[in-house]
């Protein structure tokens, strides 16, 4: 996919949370809502994350960025009832000052329907960060993404206390196009339901992807064959 250049100056109140629904798929029930932040310029042009975070970056906006989408998604999701979660960076975690403004305002909010999802690569080699984290915020739902392998760092990873995790959707395609990553994928489903974590396909993007992981015993899925990120949430049923 081709990406759009970013050829003007932005702020960060330029950016709001899109709300792409994860499915128990036997149900077709939406479980949690992921929040993904999508920069919308004066023209109403609309940016993907692949298009303007590597400027958030070079800005050092990354903490800025993790605060206001968490305001915004938590505002917005508790007046509807809706189970939610943020996508973080990888400095967050390691950010003393942003902990204890998020640790500050989920004790104000006094709800457990808030969570937040850290890329795979980027505490496979530091389980005491998502420990830290867990231990901090005991009410938030933890998801790990990108998971693109079993061994021994992501039962570690598992080990922590997490929620969930997400099959890199790569993964996903490749298994429902040639059989390929079987094995990888029913090992991840065997250590998932002994350890009572959830297991989320992602990138479902049609409906032989849709079939091929449920079929192999995946539970959760999330892709825009199921449903495209939106504005607001409409019409969908939620557990």
């Amino acid at each position: 996919m081709q990406l759009k250049a970013v050829d003007e100056a932005f702020s960060l109140e330029q950016i709001v949370p899109y709300f792409q629904p994860i499915f128990e798929l036997k149900s077709h029930k939406v479980m949690r809502y992921e929040c993904l932040s999508r920069l919308i310029t004066k023209d109403e042009t609309i940016y993907l994350p692949s298009e303007f975070l590597s400027i958030i970056g070079r800005s050092q906006s990354s903490a800025q960025l993790t605060q206001r989408i968490l305001e915004l998604s938590s505002a917005y999701c508790i007046e509807k009832g809706m189970r939610w979660s943020i996508n973080m960076f990888p400095s967050d975690l390691r950010d003393a000052d942003l902990m204890k403004w998020m640790q500050s305002l989920l004790g104000r909010l006094h709800s457990n329907l808030g969570g937040v999802e850290l890329a795979y690569d980027s505490v496979k080699d530091h389980p005491h960060l998502l420990q830290n984290l867990i231990e901090k915020l005991p009410n938030i739902h933890v998801t790990i993404d990108d998971v693109h392998s079993f061994d021994n760092k992501l039962t570690d990873v598992i080990a922590t206390g997490v929620h969930a995790i997400k099959i890199r959707g790569a993964l996903v395609t490749q298994f429902a196009r040639t059989g390929k990553n079987k094995a990888v994928i029913e090992a991840m489903i065997k250590h998932c339901d002994n350890t009572k974590c959830d297991l989320v396909a992602e990138h479902i993007e049609d409906d032989n992807t849709l079939d091929a992981v449920r079929n192999l015993g995946v539970k959760y899925g999330q892709g825009y064959y199921l449903s495209q990120p939106q504005g607001r949430m409409t019409n969908l049923k939620q557990v």
